[in-house]
């Protein structure tokens, strides 16, 4: 058994292996914790503002993980954005939060997902959403039901 040891420890070769073995396994553990890191601070310094966003789905694309979708209005037009969404469940969805954004570029946007906003309908209206009616129909009763939702 020490012959066998012995044998290794005087081949050159066998270390060299090792040594290598090892830094490609901490090489590839750096990457995939740098691929699989916490989302960070919103990025928006300059121009920040802030208005509402409500989130509408979580949708899986390649590589990149699921992405969360939302929109927000912005001089009375509809503004799209996504996060990264490989964190989250689908207990955020078709709910309101915080936008960030550049005002020179809507389109560079952060949605803000701690503190959920309540269906306060002026805070709602003034960012730009409108309450919609519209009506389901019923096939038990045969009549139609109506709703409200935010758009």
């Amino acid at each position: 058994m020490f012959k066998k040891i012995n044998s290794v420890l005087k081949n050159p070769i066998s270390p060299l292996l090792i040594i290598a073995f090892i830094i490609i396994i901490t090489i590839l553990l750096f990457t995939q914790s740098k691929q699989y890191k916490e989302p960070s601070e919103p990025k928006i310094e300059k121009h920040k503002s802030e208005t509402i966003g409500l989130t509408t789905r979580i949708k899986s694309v390649g590589k990149s993980g699921p992405n969360l979708h939302y929109y927000f209005y912005y001089n009375n037009e509809r503004v799209l954005g996504k996060i990264d969404g490989r964190y989250l469940d689908s207990s955020v969805l078709a709910k309101f939060y915080k936008v960030k954004f550049n005002e020179n570029d809507p389109n560079e946007n952060e949605m803000i997902l701690e503190n959920e906003i309540k269906n306060d309908s002026i805070i709602l209206i003034e960012s730009g959403f409108k309450l919609i009616k519209y009506s389901t129909h019923n096939i038990s009763t045969n009549t139609y039901e109506e709703n409200w939702k935010w758009e």
